[in-house]
């Protein structure tokens, strides 16, 4: 009951408090080992990687009962959104790459190469479905109901990137100097994709469709676009924080959007779930 209790006063900071501890005790013997891909564990990193998600329709379960799982589940098959928002889940990203792996190549700076596969597209597919029903789908809109979708973002893509800390150290991170670069770097680049999801979230009415597609297209772009040199890795955060330095520009930080149709939904859902609960069907959860 204390659980609940403290699930419904602070359901953010609950979720982001078990996302950690769960995973990362799946983790923790995986960066131990320095290893994961072998059985069992990989097992344990799966089972870590499924948290979020698993999580989060737990937690809206226990916060808002049917409505909120049909809600939730109402916005993953949320595909009907106009095609421009598709070639930005699309095409942005790997454009943005192209760019930054191209353009030291073609000045004879780095060279680049590419390496795809199924098992790559069918990874980063497994990754967005196993994450974003936690990071989009509970959190993102309960942190946009008490801030502004940039800050929102930005607090969202930093607690993001270091949920993932332990897997990476058991995937090679090195606990040295180089390795603490990289992870700033990781903590930069997908802080700066977090505001690219918040935008689209946004503008498509809070489609999780798009967002497992984006977090994929992200993966797999990533996988199969490998510059040669650090001055490739440079050259994408510049661009990406430029992208998003131009959507806040354009859309503003309070929703990153031009609609009011997303900020008012999501705190007329809010209001909702704070109202007391009556019978057996509690109120529905954040939108």
């Amino acid at each position: 009951m204390d659980l609940i209790h403290t699930l419904k006063r602070h359901p953010v900071v609950t979720y982001f408090v078990l996302a950690y501890a769960l995973s990362w005790a799946c983790w923790i013997p995986l960066a131990i080992a320095r290893t994961w891909a072998s059985f069992p564990f990989i097992v344990f990193a799966v089972l870590g990687s499924a948290v979020p998600s698993l999580l989060g329709i737990l937690l809206t379960a226990l916060l808002s009962g049917k409505t909120g799982l049909k809600e939730l589940f109402g916005r993953l098959g949320r595909m009907r959104v106009p095609l421009i928002w598709y070639a930005v889940v699309l095409l942005l990203i790997p454009a943005l790459w192209l760019a930054a792996a191209g353009i030291p190549a073609l000045l004879g700076l780095a060279t680049v190469t590419f390496a795809f596969s199924g098992f790559t597209v069918l990874s980063g597919l497994c990754a967005a479905l196993l994450e974003e029903l936690g990071w989009r789908g509970f959190a993102l809109p309960r942190m946009q109901a008490r801030r502004p979708a940039f800050t929102a973002s930005l607090l969202l893509g930093a607690l993001w990137t270091s949920w993932h800390l332990p897997l990476m150290i058991a995937m090679g991170l090195p606990l040295t100097a180089a390795g603490l670069t990289g992870f700033l770097f990781s903590v930069l680049m997908l802080t700066a994709w977090a505001v690219v999801f918040t935008w689209v979230y946004n503008n498509t009415n809070g489609s999780l469709f798009l967002m497992i597609l984006l977090h994929a297209v992200a993966y797999i772009t990533g996988s199969t676009i490998q510059p040669g040199n650090w001055t490739g890795s440079a050259l994408l955060l510049i661009l990406t924080w430029a992208t998003v330095t131009l959507i806040v520009a354009r859309e503003g930080t309070a929703r990153l959007s031009r609609s009011s149709h997303a900020a008012a939904s999501s705190t007329q859902s809010h209001h909702r779930l704070r109202r007391p609960l009556r019978g057996t069907s509690p109120p529905a959860r954040v939108s």
